[in-house]
């Protein structure tokens, strides 16, 4: 996730993996082998992944505390993830590869924290984010993600 910066790799919050490997054997692989370890550096080429056992962090709620910066170039967007250190768990960096000159390497800086239920806004919570009025019609994969355009999962034509 975003919070690689404290909690790691996604590797170190999986228990165990079943694998499917190309002599056709399903094997369990744990943390500390070499299978496990080829695996998850290995971007598929070890076999299939046919599950996981993972640790995930227990949270209070389901509600982010998000905020954004803009940075002019580069050494500015740098500069700024830095001074904020570990002060929020989640940090991520878009980068504008399209800027040139002194804007060249702008971006945005997002950094978040989980809510607790204390720090949730008062209408938070009350309906779902599905019948939210405004949400936009159609299929979404994830609560809070922007539906699929329609058709776009269906058959080839």
């Amino acid at each position: 996730g975003l919070d690689h910066r404290r909690a790691g790799s996604f590797a170190r919050h999986v228990s165990s993996l079943e694998l499917l490997t190309a002599d056709g054997e399903v094997r369990t692989v744990l943390p500390g082998t070499a299978l496990f370890d080829a695996t998850a550096g290995g971007l598929g080429l070890t076999g299939v992944v046919l599950g996981a056992t993972l640790r995930l962090r227990r949270v209070t709620t389901g509600l982010m505390s998000v905020s954004t910066e803009r940075a002019g170039d580069l050494d500015d967007l740098l500069a700024r993830f830095a001074a904020g250190g570990d002060r929020l768990p989640y940090a991520s960096a878009w980068i504008d590869l399209m800027a040139r000159g002194r804007s060249t390497g702008r971006g945005i800086l997002t950094r978040g924290e989980h809510t607790t239920p204390d720090m949730r806004p008062a209408h938070a919570g009350r309906t779902r984010l599905a019948k939210r009025s405004g949400a936009a019609p159609g299929w979404s994969l994830l609560p809070g993600l922007p539906p699929l355009p329609g058709g776009l999962l269906g058959p080839a034509a």
